[in-house]
Order: C-alpha cells, then sequence, then structure tokens
C-alpha cells in the first residue's frame, strides 16, 4: 500500500512539473464503472489537451469535461451533432444505454484521455471514503 501511494505521489509530482512548464496533463479517478471495461472503476487517467487544431474522433476519443463545480466526467464521443452556426459533442460512458444529456462545445472539454494505469486511484477513493 506505501508503495502505491508512493507512485500516486511521483506522478501527481510529475503532472505539477509538466503544469508548470506549461504542458497541462492531468489526472483524474474514474469513480465508478460507467466506462467499463475500457476504464475501470478506480484507475488513474492521464488527460492531455486537445490542441487547437485536431480533429475530435467519434467512437474513438475519450474526453474529460466538468458537468458542474464539484465533477468531471470521462466518457466517449458518441456524436458531433453539426448546426447551421455552431456544433456540439454528445458522450456516452462505454457501460451506459443512453448518451449524456448534455451539449459540449469544444471548449468545454478538459482533454482527452491518453492512458490509463489500472486500479491505481484506489488509494485516492479510499482517503476520500474515509472523510466521510
Amino acid at each position: 500500500m506505501v508503495q502505491v501511494l508512493n507512485l500516486l505521489v511521483v506522478l501527481l509530482g510529475c503532472g505539477v512539473m509538466l503544469q508548470k512548464s506549461g504542458y497541462f496533463v492531468k489526472f483524474y479517478v474514474q469513480w465508478d464503472n460507467s466506462m467499463s471495461p475500457a476504464i475501470e472503476e478506480g484507475d488513474l487517467v492521464t488527460i492531455f489537451p486537445i490542441a487547437d487544431d485536431s480533429k475530435i474522433k467519434t467512437m474513438k476519443d475519450v474526453v474529460a469535461f466538468r458537468v458542474n463545480d464539484t465533477t468531471t466526467t470521462i466518457h466517449r464521443v458518441f456524436r458531433i451533432v453539426k448546426t447551421r452556426n455552431s456544433a456540439y459533442i454528445l458522450t456516452k460512458g462505454d457501460n451506459r444505454p443512453f448518451h449524456d444529456d448534455i451539449q459540449l462545445r469544444r471548449e468545454d472539454l478538459i482533454g482527452r484521455a491518453m492512458s490509463t494505469t489500472r486500479n491505481l486511484g484506489y488509494p485516492v477513493i479510499w482517503m476520500y471514503k474515509q472523510r466521510l
């Protein structure tokens, strides 16, 4: 358990160093199984910013976005809807029967999930539950 916590501290420290150098990589813990089997509860997900000139791909890209001030969601791009004056993105968890009710704009996205580390987020979930 101590080794897992030490590794988590190192990873978060690397994220802070990259952030200070202008490269805003972020780490998030998956709190549920909405993205199972690709991303399981307790996985640590590395999120990289989406470049302005980068295309977002339907059914391929997994993105992170804020639902409100306290909740970040990591789901797959389900559909990109283009209208006459704008476009919006619909997302869906792989383990969910329906897409999310929220219509996202590109600027609503925090970034693209680039890697996951299995079970490395469980210490964070455990520590959070201990506070409740």
